[in-house]
């Protein structure tokens, strides 16, 4: 099974404040039982880097450097590259409704001061 073939993936959970989710570990699931936990920034965005070679560990297939390190990118891998661009796109909805509340918590503190100081 490729390692970019995957059928399931865990969910994740950004850090709650800064929305940070680069270092969380996602769990991915293959129709063979076989299972893989990385970090979600492991996955390179970028095409620079062909697989020059393939590697098989605990039943999932890796695309290698000629140096025989495993390579996660946007060529060899596109699908998980898709899912981290996915994760970034949701990060900034949430990032984008955060800036609207707190918005709306200001103009809210702006009109109590107003009101409150006119009593």
């Amino acid at each position: 099974m490729y390692v970019d073939n995957a059928t399931t993936a865990s969910p994740i959970q950004p850090d709650w404040l800064t929305l940070e989710f680069l270092n969380e570990p996602v769990t991915l699931g293959y129709s063979t039982g076989a299972q893989l936990t990385i970090k979600v920034g492991d996955i390179s965005l970028d095409f620079s880097m062909p697989a020059e070679g393939y590697r098989k560990s605990g039943g999932i297939v890796y695309p290698t450097d000629a140096s025989g390190s495993v390579i996660l990118n946007a060529e060899t891998t596109p699908r998980l590259a898709g899912m981290r661009r996915y994760l970034h796109e949701e990060i900034a909805k949430r990032s984008e409704e955060r800036v609207r509340i707190a918005e709306i918590v200001h103009s809210f503190t702006d009109i109590i001061n107003l009101y409150g100081s006119a009593i």
